[in-house]
């Protein structure tokens, strides 16, 4: 019980970290097809100095706030993701075949 009995606070200092791409990682290849399971394509992003990130997938934009946790749909092809916090910014391609 000590363990919940105290009282904890702090916070995370993103804008220490620069913006990274941790999942897909760039060159990442997808398999799809019957018996596979999924249907969409898990994104993490971490660090970044604001707390909104812009996301460009196969030309199609949306915000995300954080944690920058998301999901792409399967597109079959070359994906590109760009994501974009502050002044930086980050680009990959990943394939799903």
């Amino acid at each position: 019980m000590w363990f919940t009995s105290v009282t904890r606070e702090g916070s995370l200092d993103y804008s220490s970290s620069s913006l990274e791409i941790i999942n897909p990682r760039d060159g990442f290849v997808y398999l799809s097809g019957r018996g596979i399971g999924i249907d969409e394509i898990p994104v993490e992003v971490t660090g970044g100095e604001s707390s909104i990130l812009r996301v460009t997938h196969n030309g199609r934009q949306f915000a995300v706030s954080r944690p920058f946790i998301f999901f792409l749909p399967y597109e079959a092809g070359t994906n590109i993701l760009r994501v974009s916090n502050g002044s930086e910014e980050q680009t990959i391609t990943f394939t799903v075949e």
